[in-house]
């Protein structure tokens, strides 16, 4: 029995077209964020000795928030700012309301059929919705916008590492401020830190975001690092706010702890999602038209061109070959 012809290949798109996960890169982001929700959690001192709420409120709130600034900046960094803002929004605005989800599921049976409302079952209820909404978010991240979408990419450069030096100068600064207050009290000033590097990072760098952008030529993101910077401050704090009370179920006296620790981390998380915005999405300028040339068209462009040449003078005129190389 003779076999038919075997099926044609399909044709690989070329590279430029595909789409590429880069899921890697985002988890490598959200396992530091993890530890530094374990470091929230070993450095609080809840009011309440020994309350299981305060470490896990103070573990899922740093995690959560943490991971909305650095996975976001994975995305912007691979060039999908759709899929930035999409993480971004995700992952600020599910873990709270699925916790008011938790208080509902936990809560209204029980209050329906006694006519009570417990406290107790709205902290659990607030608790564990926060958990199930920060899981939730990272499932649909990692499903439906970790690629880079089809389409050529117009090649930009990223000057985002001058700013970020600025930050780092202002971490420095921080730094130093820290050590001097441990120096004179004798006592690590882990309470007040977020709030002097929040303070030390705006500063700094909401005077020389603008700068580097404006020696860019870049006016338009001059504005709006500066406004990222500015308007990172108020909405990270209000923020931090919500997920730090939702994630512990406060309530009671746990209510004045999530609004003393959300304020001193407030500052810190604001300044970080405008820096993120500013270095990671808007310190990039076009290439020039030579520099934008694809790679495979500057390796198949002549390295040597022979031209002819000419000119005229009172004594005479002259005509011969140049070589442009």
């Amino acid at each position: 029995m003779r076999q038919g012809k075997p099926l044609a290949k399909l044709k690989r798109p070329p590279k430029e077209e595909r789409e590429r996960p880069y899921w890697k890169g985002m988890l490598v982001a959200d396992i530091a964020s993890v530890g530094i929700g374990a470091l929230a959690a070993a450095t609080i001192e809840p009011l309440e000795p020994n309350s299981y709420f305060s470490y896990h409120g103070a573990f899922l709130h740093a995690a959560s928030l943490s991971g909305a600034i650095a996975v976001p900046t994975v995305h912007w960094s691979n060039g999908n700012e759709f899929g930035g803002f999409g993480s971004m929004a995700l992952r600020l605005s599910m873990p709270p309301l699925a916790s008011l989800g938790g208080v509902a599921v936990a809560c209204l049976p029980y209050a329906i059929a006694s006519g009570e409302f417990i406290d107790r079952c709205g902290q659990k209820g607030a608790a564990f919705g926060y958990l199930v909404g920060y899981a939730g978010s990272l499932m649909i991240d990692y499903a439906g916008l970790a690629t880079i979408p089809r389409g050529v990419r117009h090649p930009e450069r990223w000057y985002g590492w001058q700013i970020g030096l600025i930050d780092i100068a202002a971490l420095g600064l921080s730094a130093g401020i820290l050590y001097q207050g441990y120096r004179n009290t004798g006592d690590a000033p882990w309470r007040v830190s977020p709030v002097i590097i929040g303070t030390m990072g705006a500063t700094f760098g909401s005077i020389g975001s603008p700068i580097v952008h404006l020696a860019h030529r870049n006016w338009i993101q001059a504005f709006l690092g500066f406004g990222a910077r500015f308007v990172g401050l108020i909405g990270g704090t209000a923020l931090t706010f919500l997920h730090m009370c939702a994630a512990s179920g406060a309530e009671g006296d746990r209510e004045q702890e999530c609004l003393e620790y959300g304020a001193l981390t407030g500052m810190l998380v604001g300044y970080s999602l405008g820096a993120a915005i500013d270095i990671a999405l808007l310190a990039r300028k076009p290439l020039p038209d030579e520099e934008a040339m694809p790679e495979q068209a500057r390796r198949d462009a002549p390295r040597w061109q022979i031209f002819p040449a000419a000119s005229a003078g009172r004594e005479g005129s002259t005509f011969g070959l140049g070589v442009r190389f």
